[in-house]
């Protein structure tokens, strides 16, 4: 079944730091021939419904027109994904907003796994120790995003480390405990509704990978990566991974 992209939210919009562009290439047609030329521009924030660009120079961009509608392809890790834009606003000599426009091709699926961990992350926030009344043996750290995403971090009270975290977004469970490597799983589908009278989610509702899922630990790195959680609880997940 087909992804609706025009019911999209529009005000998810991703701000990407120079890093972390995104690369359009343009068809811009010559003037007075039938001959196109690709431009290329970076990316300086995008959602699933249109995106910021920036050229490199002010005469690539001059070729630009509010209303006009160009064929774009924006890459996405690697991935091209042909897209027809129009220009909504023009910034600057060097920036312009495009909105995507209609038929939505299914490869903005690969757009939409791009931003989603990357939202979620930047939504974690930390629910204040102060008010949490369970798990008083453990230092508990308890941080809650938008979509059920959840990290919980324990530690020895009074010492420095960290004995174990978990993190739940989307369908998944990323968990390590003790000095061990990450696991990968999933809720048990008949398991979830008891989920919320601990909290986290204990082990014995979870059905683990046989082996660590290479996409799930990326999405999760990505994820926390993208996060403004405290620097220490985010490089103690990260090198589990």
């Amino acid at each position: 079944m087909s992804i609706n992209w025009s019911e999209k939210r529009r005000d998810k919009r991703l701000d990407l730091s120079l890093d972390r562009f995104l690369t359009v290439h343009l068809l811009s047609q010559n003037v007075g021939s039938d001959t196109a030329e690709t431009l290329v521009a970076q990316v300086r924030n995008v959602s699933v419904r249109g995106c910021g660009l920036i050229f490199s120079n002010a005469s690539d961009r001059e070729r630009l027109g509010a209303k006009k509608i160009f064929l774009i392809s924006l890459v996405v890790d690697g991935f091209s994904i042909p897209i027809q834009v129009e220009v909504v606003r023009l910034i600057g000599d060097k920036e312009a907003a495009v909105k995507f426009k209609a038929p939505y091709p299914r490869e903005l699926e690969k757009l939409e796994r791009f931003l989603e961990p990357r939202f979620l992350g930047k939504s974690l926030r930390e629910i204040d120790p102060s008010k949490l009344q369970r798990n008083q043996q453990k230092d508990f750290r308890w941080f809650q995003g938008t979509n059920e995403t959840h990290l919980y971090s324990w530690g020895n009270p009074g010492e420095d480390g960290t004995i174990q975290q978990q993190l739940v977004f989307l369908d998944w469970v990323v968990e390590w405990k003790g000095g061990g490597s990450a696991q990968t799983g999933t809720i048990r589908r008949d398991e979830r509704s008891k989920t919320g009278d601990v909290g986290w989610v204990v082990s014995e509702l979870l059905d683990f990978d046989a082996v660590p899922d290479p996409t799930v630990l990326k999405q999760a790195k990505i994820l926390i990566e993208s996060s403004t959680i405290e620097e220490k609880i985010k490089k103690e997940f990260l090198k589990r991974l």
